[in-house]
């Protein structure tokens, strides 16, 4: 990491005093006495000042009326350290006047098209504060400033260091940006390459440019984990993997595991209440555990060979939800390619969306035949909308797709559906649904050869794609995308104005 540098700081003409300028003084007339002392002096008249007495001194009586001390900018100082596991977060260590409002700005001209400005909140007392989301191999120009002395500044410049070899031989190449229809965002991903004479895989945030803005090196898991950045916590859920797989895991921005449970998990994760809900299992053996992450204790567990109804085939995401008839869990399976709503008390059954469940309406080709990543979205008339990215293995063509469905009638609508020509993977991807109605695809892709397309693409409600970004070199590729809204997670100006 490039050492900090420390300026002078400059400061305008100082005209605060902080001592009193003269001890307090009487003007009114002595006592006097109307008779002669005959014993114990007594006054007939208590002493009366013309003027009130003001204390204006340092001492501690009740009556002391001191003015706040004095904010002095010239004691700041600051240095600066590097996370040698996350090259884009530096910390500074800070020395504050606590009698000063201190406001920091670190700057960099890095040739980004959105202002790269970076402002952690400071406080008074504040003896560190983080700098998070930075850009690798840059150099930030900082200023510190007290609002009690706007002309005076401590001025001092920071160097990220290089990103890891391995993930610097990644690419990120946007190639379409509708900056006037999309927000300013931030993408996490998992990235790892689909060859097994190859290892290593990256949970990675990068901005709408492509940029590596946060990283977790995942060596020795094989890909396909469940994650999601849980904004009320600030922190990230981390589960699973294929063969070789993490622990469910909670981390820090700094990418620290702050909990790690010692349990089975596969393909998802989600944080619900104070709790952990996993996939686990393998082969024929399939569970939905729930574990405390307080405790690590196991609170609920349902398997398919105690009556629940899950199936023997692998399972690969997971929604839990809250509902009038209490939590329901909506789990999807490879084999039937289908959705299961069950009781997360019970394992009762409540419903299964696929070509052999309980809904009509779509044509057995509408019916997905490989599905991963689930999603439960708003749509008005329906009692529940299901987001989902089909694989399309039979007509070798993926496709994102939005259904309504209608419980009482057991009737489904397919309501949306995008794809484009030549984008195609028999399993793994992602998709989301964001309040503007937009749509961020995963698109994985399984091959090993020049016809490898992974990506990440949003879409417009007319189909319209307003930002896409490759990923490489192949074959490298990813198993599911999350939007991050850019006040969500780093203090970053360009990319969060709040």
């Amino acid at each position: 990491m490039g050492l900090w540098v420390l300026a002078v700081f400059a400061c305008g003409d100082d005209t605060t005093t902080g001592a009193d300028s003269a001890p307090p003084s009487e003007t009114g007339t002595p006592p006097t006495d109307s008779t002669p002392d005959t014993g114990t002096p007594t006054d007939s008249v208590p002493p009366t000042d013309s003027v009130p007495e003001t204390d204006t001194d340092s001492g501690t009586d009740t009556h002391d009326t001191d003015p706040p001390p004095a904010c002095d900018p010239s004691t700041a100082t600051v240095a600066a350290t590097g996370n040698p596991d996350l090259v884009t977060e530096l910390a500074l260590a800070v020395g504050l006047d606590p009698a000063c409002t201190p406001a920091l700005s670190c700057t960099a001209a890095a040739g980004t098209t959105l202002d790269e400005r970076h402002e952690p909140t400071l406080e008074p007392t504040s003896t560190e504060v983080l700098l998070q989301g930075l850009l690798a191999s840059t150099t930030y120009s900082c200023a510190l400033r007290y609002d009690e002395a706007p002309d005076a500044e401590l001025a001092f410049s920071v160097t990220t260091d290089a990103l890891p070899a391995r993930l610097s031989g990644l690419t990120f190449t946007v190639s379409t940006w509708d900056s006037a229809a999309t927000d300013p965002a931030f993408v996490l991903l998992n990235v790892f390459p689909f060859d097994e004479t190859q290892d290593g895989q990256y949970l990675v945030i990068v901005d709408r440019e492509g940029a590596v803005r946060w990283y977790l090196d995942l060596d020795g898991v094989d890909g396909q984990i469940g994650f999601e950045w849980v904004a009320d916590h600030a922190r990230f859920a981390v589960a699973g993997g294929l063969h070789d797989r993490m622990d469910p895991q909670v981390l820090t921005l700094s990418a620290d595991a702050e909990t790690t449970l010692s349990a089975d998990a596969h393909h998802d994760v989600k944080w619900v209440d104070d709790a952990l809900y996993v996939l686990a299992g393998s082969e024929s053996e399939w569970c939905i555990d729930e574990h405390v992450i307080a405790t690590g204790k196991t609170r609920t567990s349902l398997c398919h060979d105690d009556g629940s109804g899950l199936t023997t085939s692998g399972l690969n995401s997971l929604v839990v939800r809250d509902e009038s008839a209490g939590r329901k869990l909506y789990v999807t399976s490879q084999g039937p390619a289908e959705v299961v709503r069950l009781d997360a008390t019970t394992g009762t059954v409540d419903w299964r969306f696929g070509a052999t469940g309980d809904f009509t309406g779509p044509t057995d080709s509408e019916f997905p035949d490989q599905l991963h990543d689930l999603r439960l979205v708003d749509c008005a008339g329906y009692d529940a909308c299901l987001l989902y990215y089909d694989n399309g293995v039979e007509d070798r063509q993926s496709s994102g797709v939005k259904v309504g469905l209608h419980e009482g009638s057991g009737t489904a609508t397919i309501l949306r559906t995008w794809t484009e020509t030549g984008w195609y993977s028999a399993a793994l991807g992602g998709i989301e649904e964001l309040n503007s109605g937009d749509w961020l695809i995963g698109q994985a892709s399984m091959y090993t050869g020049s016809e490898n397309g992974a990506g990440v693409v949003q879409v417009a409600g007319d189909g319209t794609v307003t930002w896409r970004m490759a990923l490489g070199p192949v074959p490298w590729t990813l198993y599911r995308v999350r939007y991050l809204d850019g006040c969500a997670v780093f203090d970053h100006r360009g990319y969060c104005s709040e």
